[in-house]
C-alpha cells in the first residue's frame, strides 16, 4: 500500500468530524469569551433586549426548520443505501459512496447535527418561556451561543454534503473516461 503525506487541514477536518460537538462548543466558548472581553473593554455595547428577543424567536424557527431538513436528508441517504444494497451492479458515484467507509461517519455527522439542532430548539424555547427569570446579559449570551452552534452545525453539514457531491462527480468523470 502506497503511503502519502496527508495535508494538515485534512487532519484537522478529520479530528473535527470525529468530535464535532465538542469542537463546536469550544469555538462557541471562545466567541463568547471574545464578546465578553469586548464588552468589558467597552468595544462592544450590551445588546438591545428587544433585538435579542427577536433574534431568539428567529433562531427557534431556524433551528427546527434545519433539524427537519437534516432529518429529511438523513432519511434519503438511508433509503438510497437500501436500494444500492439490493442491486449487484452498482458502480456509480452514489453507489460507491454508499459502499465506502465514509458512509457511516457521514450518517453519524448528519445524525449528530439533527440532535444539536433539536437541542438548540429546546434551549431557545425554554429561554423564551422563562424570559425575565435571569439577567439580560445571560439571556444574550445564551442566544449568541446558540447562534454560533447553528452556524457551525450548518457549515459542517454543508461541508460534508459538498464532499459527497465531489465524490460523485469524480466517480462520474472516471466512468465517462473509462
Amino acid at each position: 500500500m502506497r503511503k502519502y503525506k496527508v495535508p494538515f487541514y485534512i487532519k484537522v477536518l478529520d479530528v473535527y468530524l470525529k468530535v464535532p460537538i465538542l469542537i463546536d462548543l469550544i469555538v462557541t466558548a471562545a466567541i463568547l469569551w471574545g464578546v465578553y472581553l469586548m464588552q468589558q473593554k467597552a468595544l462592544l455595547t450590551i445588546f438591545d433586549n428587544a433585538v435579542m428577543k427577536s433574534l431568539n424567536s428567529d433562531l427557534i424557527s431556524t433551528s427546527i426548520s434545519l433539524a427537519g431538513f437534516v432529518l429529511a436528508a438523513l432519511t434519503i441517504i438511508v433509503t438510497f443505501k437500501d436500494s444500492v444494497n439490493s442491486r449487484e451492479d452498482s458502480n456509480s458515484g452514489r453507489d460507491l459512496f454508499f459502499k465506502s467507509k465514509a458512509y457511516y461517519p457521514t450518517v453519524k455527522v448528519f445524525y449528530r447535527a439533527s440532535l444539536v439542532l433539536l437541542f438548540i430548539f429546546l434551549t431557545l424555547s425554554l429561554c423564551k418561556i422563562t424570559e425575565g427569570q435571569y439577567p439580560a446579559k445571560v439571556y444574550n449570551f445564551i442566544v449568541i451561543a446558540n447562534l454560533c452552534l447553528i452556524v457551525t452545525t450548518v457549515l459542517r453539514s454543508l461541508y460534508l454534503l459538498l464532499k459527497i457531491i465531489k465524490l460523485q462527480d469524480k466517480a462520474n468523470q472516471q466512468g465517462k473516461a473509462g
